[in-house]
C-alpha cells in the first residue's frame, strides 16, 4: 500500500480535491471494469472513446482516485459522495505513467533493459535473446506481442503495446 499524497508529490498534478493524506492505494488501471478497493482510475480519452465516461462506473466499483485531465468530465459531488479523491492533471496518459512508476517502486531502476525495434523479426529476435541470457544464467523477462513472461511464469497479453501501467507492474514483478 502507498499513500496517494506521498505519490502525488512525485507527479504534476494540476488540482487535488479530497483527502488524498488519508487515501491508500495499491493498484492503478484505466480499465473501469479492473477497478477494486484502493485503485487510482485514470481516465483517458482514447482513439474509440473517452474513458471519463466511465468514472461513474469506477467510483461504483471502489476507486480511491480517479485522475482526470477534463475537469468538467463529471460533477464534483458525484466523486465527494463516493469519497474519492479527484486528481487533475494536464495529461491522463503521462500520469498513468508517472504514477504507476512511482506506484511501483521505480522498477525499471532496478533492472537492466533492452529493447528491440525495426519492422520484421522482433518477437524472433526477443525469443532468441531470452534464450541466450538464460542459457548464461541470466535471470530474464519478456514483455512482448504474443506473451508477456516473468522468469518461467507465461502472463497472456491481448495488446501489442502494453500501457505504462501493464509494463510497470509487470516490471515490479520481474525485480
Amino acid at each position: 500500500l502507498m499513500n496517494l499524497a506521498d505519490l502525488l508529490d512525485n507527479i504534476d498534478v494540476v488540482q487535488v480535491a479530497g483527502k488524498a493524506e488519508l487515501t491508500e492505494v495499491d493498484f492503478i488501471t484505466f480499465n473501469s471494469k479492473e477497478v477494486k478497493s484502493k485503485s487510482i482510475f485514470v481516465a483517458i480519452k482514447g482513439y474509440k472513446t473517452d474513458g471519463h465516461k466511465f468514472i461513474p462506473q469506477a467510483l461504483s466499483q471502489g476507486a480511491a482516485a480517479i485522475v482526470i485531465d477534463n475537469n468538467y468530465a463529471v460533477a464534483d459531488n458525484l466523486i465527494e459522495q463516493s469519497g474519492a479523491v479527484k486528481i487533475v492533471v494536464k495529461n491522463s496518459r503521462i500520469a498513468l505513467a508517472q504514477i504507476s512508476n512511482f506506484l511501483y517502486g521505480q522498477p525499471s531502476k532496478h533492472l537492466t533493459l533492452i529493447g528491440i525495434t525495426g519492422t520484421k523479426g522482433k518477437t524472433t529476435t526477443a525469443f532468441y535473446l531470452k534464450n541466450i541470457l538464460e542459457q548464461s544464467g541470466a535471470k530474464v523477462g519478456l514483455i512482448g506481442t504474443m506473451k508477456n513472461m516473468v522468469a518461467d511464469k507465461e502472463i497472456p497479453t491481448n495488446l501489442t503495446t502494453p500501457e505504462a501501467n501493464t509494463i510497470n507492474s509487470l516490471m515490479k514483478d520481474m525485480v
